[in-house]
């Protein structure tokens, strides 16, 4: 009886045995049934998800083949603007240069017209008419010694000495230092001077001893920036430059230079200096 006990209760231990293993292998599939219903619902989902967004990629490419269309759209627009702008600039151009021409054609006659009433007033003061009926006309000319050019004439010193000895000779004979108002007074000044006494130098009437810096001439008008010929050299330096390493009082009297050239002659220099000097006064 007790050997039966003993089977019965082994077979009954076995059975509790495979009943838990039993147990443990359902619950493992139950486990591995829910992990896989997670991971469906997760895969359900994540499809939707690529869904919309492939969704929203085709929306978006399909804006931006839009937009490309409309990009093509303004670059050809850009391109037929910008070769409109570039007959535009071909024709501006070609105006410019019409214009540029032009205004050389008005400035040369300007200047001929300049220069004829130059001639024609220097004409009325060297032969002024004297009968207006026969329009009958009676020349005359600057005395000894000295030379006219339009309605002045002009002395050329052969003696050197300072500014103020020159001006005095000058006022002495009724005239005055050099003034000089235009370019062409500029050229006949020079090359009276260089003609008479080359490589020499001459007092004009220019100074600027009142206010430094500020030059002037004799007649108390300033000297105008379009009628100026200060000497500009080649390694940049220029007059007037107040040079007072050789006299402390600096140079505040103006002379003209023939060793330069008859556009950039002028300098400064201490006006005790003793060089010629050009006197001139009208007819």
């Amino acid at each position: 009886m007790s050997a039966a006990i003993g089977v019965l209760r082994r077979q009954n231990d076995n059975l509790t045995d495979l009943h838990l293993r039993e147990l443990e292998r359902r619950q493992a599939l139950f486990s591995l049934n829910t992990n896989l219903s997670r991971e469906l619902r997760e895969s359900a989902e994540n499809n939707t998800l690529l869904w919309a967004q492939s969704q929203e990629l085709l929306e978006q490419s399909a804006l931006r083949n839009s937009e490309n269309l409309e990009l093509r759209v303004a670059a050809e627009r850009v391109r037929s603007q910008n070769k409109e702008c570039e007959r535009v600039m071909r024709n501006l151009t070609g105006a410019q240069e019409n214009a540029q021409n032009f205004r050389r054609e008005v400035a040369e006659l300007r200047n001929s017209s300049q220069h004829l009433q130059g001639e024609l007033t220097s004409l009325d003061f060297y032969c002024p008419v004297v009968n207006q009926t026969t329009q009958e006309r009676r020349c005359r000319s600057c005395e000894d010694g000295w030379n006219h050019f339009r309605s002045k004439c002009y002395f050329f010193s052969r003696d050197s000495n300072s500014w103020a000895h020159g001006r005095t000779q000058c006022l002495s004979q009724g005239a005055d230092l050099l003034v000089i108002n235009s370019r062409e007074e500029q050229r006949f000044v020079f090359g009276m001077s260089w003609r008479l006494h080359p490589e020499e130098r001459a007092w004009v009437g220019m100074t600027d001893a009142e206010t430094e810096g500020e030059w002037r001439w004799v007649d108390g008008s300033l000297v105008r920036d379009n009628v100026q010929y200060w000497v500009q050299r080649a390694d940049g330096s220029s007059e007037p430059d107040d040079w007072r390493v050789s006299d402390e009082q600096g140079e505040d009297c103006g002379h003209i230079d023939t060793v330069e050239t008859e556009l950039s002659c002028w300098m400064d220099a201490p006006c005790h200096a003793h060089f010629r000097w050009i006197c001139e006064k009208a007819l």
